[in-house]
């Protein structure tokens, strides 16, 4: 399950499997760790204390 932040937080998941089915319904693909889309923010599947996320940093590829 992900739950939906209303600040800017991210995603969060329960497992690794679907913050990256995530990404990948979303038109990403993983690149050296990293997952990528032209046009948008390179994204990271990161464990935190409550959960799996996807955080996206603002430089593109």
């Amino acid at each position: 399950m992900r739950t939906i932040a209303t600040s800017n937080e991210p995603f969060t998941f329960q497992t690794y499997f679907q913050a990256e089915t995530f990404l990948e319904k979303q038109g990403y693909h993983c690149e050296n760790e990293c997952w990528v889309q032209d046009e948008k923010p390179i994204a990271t599947v990161v464990a935190k204390p409550n959960g799996i996320q996807i955080e996206f940093n603002k430089i593109q590829h």
